[in-house]
């Protein structure tokens, strides 16, 4: 069986010189999905693009409610919550394109995941973290900011609490 489900995880990397990158296994068959969430350019423009590293600021904790975003509670089935991350946490309120954040599933009651994307945008298909019931999951997410600074976090099934550490941030 799979006691784990599947475990994602974000990686940054170099693409080699025919635009390709490669993946080894060392033992075993697995079946793998390879979601592209973003690129870093090689070009210089200006200060667009760059990554600014952050201490890490919790700017949504669902078990608390205090995060301004007014999220109290899990999220439940099939729901979505819009998190800002513009302006809080050491963000900055404008000029930003992206966050890296970790986002946490604590305590789900089923199997399920979590989707983060930009608000205002359709919800992708792509997964951001996985989980079975009772399990806290973390994972870091590169996600693009939607309207108003934001980004959703959707969860697929059950009821779970949620997280989100922003850890730093990409100029626009």
């Amino acid at each position: 069986g799979r006691p784990y489900g599947a475990i994602p995880n974000l990686a940054i990397v170099k693409l080699g010189a025919d635009g390709r990158i490669a993946l080894y296994n060392r033992s075993g068959t697995i079946d793998l999905i390879l979601d592209v969430v973003g690129f870093v350019s090689s070009t210089s423009q200006a200060s667009a693009g760059r990554f600014v590293s952050l201490t890490p600021s919790r700017v949504l904790d669902s078990r608390t409610g205090n995060d301004g975003d007014n999220v109290s509670g899990p999220i439940g089935p099939d729901g979505t919550v819009d998190v800002t991350f513009a302006g809080r946490g050491g963000v900055p309120a404008s000029g930003v394109d992206a966050v890296l954040v970790n986002v946490t599933a604590i305590d789900p009651t089923a199997s399920g995941f979590l989707t983060v994307y930009p608000t205002g945008a359709a919800r992708p298909t792509a997964s951001s973290v996985n989980f079975v019931a009772s399990q806290i999951v973390p994972n870091l997410v590169l996600v693009k900011l939607g309207t108003n600074g934001q980004a959703g976090i959707y969860n697929r099934s059950g009821a779970t609490h949620v997280a989100a550490d922003v850890v730093g941030y990409f100029t626009s």
